[in-house]
């Protein structure tokens, strides 16, 4: 697996040199033992990021490479058994530190006190080290208390701890401190919270510090002094920024100097601090030109003054230019150059100090005249100043967007001119309190007026500003447009009360459907009654035609109730091959008697195939989309209805996922106002309505799309605002053929046989009973599902059909017409209901039901039906 980047290599370097010199080849590979070529420890390598490799020697040694905590562990665990035990690490520690650091990244530490040394620790755990934080307790001249805190779960072992004591003794005496000693008075080995280091030494002149100062000063002419004096001179910059700004964060952290040493351009030595400012290793750049680093437009220049140095010609020892890093980062660097005699050769050393921060904060202070322009254009929050008088003074870009204004209107206005009475009353409390504490104020929600008089509601932070006086001068604040937030919380309001409108619709639906059963078995009962009395009625008497009235009117009624049952219908539609032109004439009809500011006109495909629908459905789709046009058009309007065969390939049916082929287009065109993208958009969608709480449940043209899709079809919309619309449906056209509509018989169809009848209501036993007895038929009465199969098991063998109520306590008609099937297979049910042909209903009639009969129904029709079901059976 991929090893966290918990220590850098650049810590090994030391310990394998050590190893290396006292214990030779065998020693080494004592140490890499069961770690290289180990599938366990991957690193990415640095080349090709997404490569991962087991970790090899040459990775150990190269500081751009970084282990895990584990891995570390591991290493120092077969150093200790290379070098005899544990403490030894101590030794080992001081002797790496001394040979490795003397010669890399702390090679200025050899002019510099221990002291200072020990305020760099921190540092420099940071750039070698994840797995802890350094932090310096406390300093004195000659002693110093480290604590190391490590992260959770990154615990060391006594290998690590003897070790770190050997490094800080080895750095110490680098410094020139002689008696040093290093003692770990607190271990978290042992369960201590942290590690503490308590290490003292003595200082002694030191003769070739000093000559190496005064040579460095003569050689580089004051090399050191000209450093210190441009960190101070950074230094300052940031500070002068952070006190002129106070708002505004420090923009760098102080660096160790990179340093470099070229003979004729030529690297000779790089140290870590170099290497990683230019994200290489050390050994990716060693032994190639200096100015191959840099940017190419200052190439030029960086090379001709160092080759001239080198030639001897005085050149200025201090410049600035250009590099780039491994990744093409653009760095800029400061240098501080000299001859020096390395390696027995005349050389050219410099110190490199990167100047990006400090660029970027002479930038930044530049550019605070204009108020933090670059830092605060980039926000989305909008950023005001205002005076003691309430004048803008000052505001970002998006200030300007949330209130509408261009920076010349905003300018100088006065706050009030944004708001109502109400909020600047609100705000000037606010502002006052601010003033009077000193404090920032908690989050302020106000509604301001933009410049068109729109509202947008806003949250806001504010403060005071003093000047260099600490008097107040004005406030200054955040503003966050939160409308978008406001306006979702009304959206989920009205979200919220129309699911409460769609569960009353719900519990409304189940209503209408219990009343309408009710009330279609009362039906029943007096179509029943009407039905026995006429059969006794001559056309001639005088009650006839009233007899005849009521049969109409129940037969009106009963339409009534199929509204209700349409209202709540679900499930498998009662479909069957339909010239989609009648049904749309017929509907056309209905709507315009009761929309006579609407007008309708129509043009209809000659011969136009048939497509199988279930008419009801289809009937409320166009209704749906006519008061969908009706209101469109508040004033009144045209609506264009038009049909059409078409063919259509798999490059248009393929977005909507339907198969080609031919397809029956309907198409609903209004006059209205239209609409725009967004609406467009979510138009089908449930609960989305364009009207205002309480004229609409958004379900309408949801419930359309629903119902073509449901029917193998499918549904678009093109619109634009002040243009209308038009709806297309598309509904898969069929080769069946349209079935004419039976004809009413005139003459009621007499029969034979025996009938268990199967209800629940007294009321629909008696009228029924007698009904089939003036058909000729025998009847068994049933009360019950339960009853129902006594009386079948019975007289199975007299029974010739079965007229079966569908809802019933106990055992329903499903129930019971299971049942009787185990029975006989072959029996012949006629299944009877107060409720449409839906639902439970259409699962009986598909598990093998002979036909169904809806309540209430005369007599003729029950002839008809029982007819139907005889004839199916002979034929």
């Amino acid at each position: 697996m991929l090893m966290n980047k918990d220590i850098s290599c650049a810590n090994f370097i030391g310990l394998l040199g050590y190893l290396r010199e006292h214990y030779g080849d065998d020693g080494v590979r004592q140490v890499f033992s069961g770690l290289v070529n180990n599938e366990r420890y991957l690193v990415a390598d640095n080349a090709n990021p997404s490569r991962l490799t087991p970790i090899q020697k040459y990775h150990l040694t190269d500081p751009a490479y970084w282990v895990s905590n584990e891995f570390s562990l591991a290493l120092f665990a077969n150093a200790k058994n290379v070098v005899g035990d544990s403490s030894s690490l101590i030794k080992v520690g001081e002797k790496a530190a001394i040979g490795h650091f003397s010669k890399s990244s702390l090679f200025v530490s050899r002019i510099c006190s221990s002291k200072y040394v020990c305020k760099q620790a921190a540092k420099l755990n940071a750039r070698f080290n994840r797995t802890k934080e350094v932090k310096l307790f406390e300093l004195t001249d000659n002693s110093a208390i480290f604590e190391l805190h490590y992260r959770p779960n990154l615990r060391p072992t006594k290998d690590i701890c003897n070790w770190n004591i050997g490094i800080y003794t080895g750095i110490a005496k680098i410094t020139g401190a002689t008696d040093v000693k290093c003692e770990e008075t607190k271990c978290v080995v042992d369960g201590d919270e942290y590690c503490a280091f308590d290490m003292t030494w003595k200082k002694k002149p030191n003769l070739f510090k000093r000559m190496l100062r005064w040579v460095l000063r003569i050689i580089s002419k004051d090399l050191v002094v000209d450093y210190e004096v441009t960190v101070k001179d950074r230094d300052q910059l940031i500070g002068n920024l952070i006190q002129s700004e106070e708002r505004y964060r420090a923009l760098t952290d102080q660096s160790l100097t990179g340093i470099f040493i070229h003979h004729d351009g030529v690297l000779a030595y790089v140290n870590d601090c170099l290497s990683q400012m230019m994200n290489y290793s050390p050994e990716e750049m060693i032994g190639k030109k200096f100015w191959d680093f840099v940017h190419p437009e200052d190439r030029k220049m960086v090379k001709e003054r160092e080759m001239a140095r080198a030639r001897g010609v005085n050149h200025s020892t201090n410049y600035e230019f250009r590099a780039l890093q491994k990744s093409g980062e653009l760095l800029w660097l400061e240098i501080f150059a000299t001859i020096i005699n390395y390696n027995g050769q005349e050389a050219c050393m410099g110190n490199v100090i990167n100047l990006t921060a400090k660029k970027q904060a002479e930038e930044a202070l530049g550019e605070s005249e204009e108020k933090y322009r670059t830092v605060l254009e980039s926000i989305e929050d909008g950023y005001y100043e205002v005076d003691m008088d309430g004048n803008f003074t000052f505001f970002n870009s998006s200030m300007c967007n949330i209130l509408g204004y261009s920076k010349d209107e905003l300018i100088g206005m006065k706050h009030r001119q944004v708001m109502d009475a109400e909020t600047a009353d609100k705000i000037y409390q606010a502002l006052k309190e601010i003033y009077q504490s000193g404090k920032t104020t908690k989050t302020i929600n106000s509604e301001l007026i933009r410049k068109d008089g729109s509202k947008v509601f806003v949250e806001s932070l504010a403060s005071l500003i003093r000047d260099s006086n600490n008097q107040a001068i004005g406030f200054r604040g955040i503003a966050r447009d939160i409308t978008e937030r406001k306006l979702a919380e009304k959206q989920r309001k009205e979200l919220e009360a129309q699911l409460l409108q769609a569960h009353k619709m719900e519990s409304v639906g189940t209503l209408a459907g219990g009343i309408a059963h009710d009330f279609n078995n009362l039906l029943m009962g007096i179509q029943g009654q009407a039905s026995l009395m006429l059969m006794d009625k001559d056309p001639t008497c005088p009650d006839f035609e009233n007899l005849k009235g009521i049969e109409e009117y129940v037969q009106n009624a009963a339409d009534l109730t199929k509204q209700l049952l349409g209202f709540v219908k679900s499930g498998k539609y009662e479909v069957k091959p339909t010239d989609l032109n009648d049904l749309v004439k017929r509907q056309n009809r209905m709507f315009g008697r009761t929309r006579k500011e609407i007008t309708i006109r129509g043009k209809y495909e000659h011969n136009l195939w048939a497509a199988e629908v279930d008419q009801s459905q289809i009937e409320q789709v166009l209704l749906n989309l006519y008061v969908n046009a009706w209101q469109s058009m508040p004033g009144g309007g045209n609506i264009y209805i038009q049909t059409e065969n078409v063919s259509l390939d798999e490059h248009y049916t393929k977005p909507f996922e339907m198969k080609p082929g031919k397809y029956v287009k309907l198409s609903v065109t209004d006059t209205g106002i239209g609409m725009d993208k967004t609406t467009r958009q979510r138009i089908f969608d449930p609960f989305f309505t364009t009207k205002e709480m309480g004229r609409g449940t958004g379900l309408g043209l949801a419930s359309v799309y629903g119902i073509v899709k449901n029917h193998g079809g499918f549904i678009n919309v093109y619109s634009e605002k002040g243009k209308g619309a038009t709806f297309t449906i598309h509904l898969p056209a069929t080769e069946k053929e349209i079935m004419a509509k039976k004809e009413i018989e005139k003459d009621i169809l007499k029969g034979s046989g025996t009938v268990l009848l199967v209800d629940d209501e007294e009321m629909i036993i008696d009228v029924s009973e007698r009904l089939l007895e003036k058909l000729g038929y025998k009847v068994l009465i049933a009360g019950s599902g339960n009853e129902a199969l006594k009386i079948y098991n019975k007289n199975r063998d007299k029974i010739d059909m079965v007229i079966l109520d569908m809802i019933m306590p106990e055992m329903d008609g499903g129930e019971t017409y299971d049942m009787l099937r185990e029975i006989n297979h072959k029996i012949k049910v006629l299944l009877s209901s107060g409720y449409s042909i839906n639902g439970q209903a259409t699962e009986i009639l598909d598990r093998g039901c002979d036909a169904f009969i809806q309540k209430p129904f005369n007599i003729r029709d029950l002839s008809e039906k029982l007819k139907e079901i005889f004839d199916k059976a002979k034929g």
